[in-house]
């Protein structure tokens, strides 16, 4: 059964497109089990309005900054090194923020997250264009599927 573009790829490009497509999902799932806890957290009055708002706005800001700061060391040291360093950074901050019981701890945990997916995100995405350049087509819906899962970074 033919599946289009999907077809074209070989076993190692569909594994890139697998672990890029399921990072960037993960950063997603993530996102919206925070926009649910957040009500709960507030009605138990453990966070004002004010700073649920603050939290929920420094996960993005973050994300962006992680992305040009990651990209740039990138650029330096390679994509390669610099995806399990992004995941290990998410990983270990995500671990942290069920510690955290305050408001600025929990900021400083978000921010850090926020930074490793921006990271992670430029890795992933630039990562999948270089093994795509080959396939403009794949190239096309890789970024489609993948921006998709992403849409908070922007």
């Amino acid at each position: 059964m033919k599946l289009g573009w999907f077809s074209e790829l070989d076993a190692r490009e569909r594994r890139t497109f697998f672990a890029a497509f399921g990072g960037l999902g993960l950063d997603s799932m993530d996102t919206a089990i925070f926009a649910l806890v957040m009500p709960v957290l507030i009605s138990l009055a453990i966070l004002t309005k004010a700073e649920a708002g603050a939290l929920a706005s420094l996960s993005p800001i973050s994300c962006g900054i992680g992305g040009w700061f990651a990209g740039s060391l990138a650029d330096r040291f390679g994509r390669v090194r610099m995806l399990p360093m992004t995941v290990v950074l998410v990983a270990v901050f995500t671990a942290l923020a069920a510690f955290m019981h305050g408001f600025w701890g929990f900021a400083f945990v978000r921010s850090m997250q926020g930074l490793g997916y921006g990271g992670a995100l430029v890795s992933e995405v630039v990562a999948a264009d270089l093994r795509f350049a080959s396939h403009p087509r794949c190239k096309v819906a890789m970024r489609s599927a993948t921006r998709s899962q992403s849409r908070r970074c922007r």
